[in-house]
């Protein structure tokens, strides 16, 4: 009696559960073949391992080369780093229109005194002096 019962019912709880069904088998099918999926992300696994040791290596490569701390992190390379470090040129300026005007002021400006006597260090033009030492302290 109670399978005469709920027997349209289980039906219709069938049909919406169809879909989901299919799904799942078809998952199934794709989730059965373990020891692909498992070499496949063991490859995965010893590529990302290798790029690891490379980068390590690498790392400790160039902290020797630089005389760097062995706990120091480094951190990757990155784009702008590669650009600020190539527009750097051995400490020099390289802001042109205030190289241009110190050199500019350095032409006006006179290295000798003004006057006529013999030329010695403690004659020499203060704003001279004051300019090369700007200068030497930008460096």
């Amino acid at each position: 009696m109670f399978r005469l019962e709920h027997t349209s019912s289980d039906k219709a709880k069938a049909a919406t559960l169809e879909p989901t069904i299919r799904n799942l088998e078809m998952l199934k099918s794709v989730w059965k073949d373990d020891y692909s999926i498992n070499s496949s992300l063991r490859k995965e696994f010893r590529t990302k391992k290798n790029e690891l040791q490379l980068q390590k290596k690498n790392d400790t490569e160039f902290k020797d080369k630089h005389c760097l701390s062995k706990d120091l992190c480094l951190l990757p390379e990155n784009i702008e780093d590669d650009k600020i470090a190539k527009s750097i040129y051995y400490g020099q300026i390289q802001d042109k229109s205030s190289l241009t005007k110190m050199v500019k002021r350095a032409r006006k400006s006179s290295i000798f005194s003004a006057s006529k006597t013999p030329i010695s260090g403690k004659l020499k033009s203060t704003t001279s002096v004051n300019l090369l030492k700007k200068v030497l302290h930008k460096k």
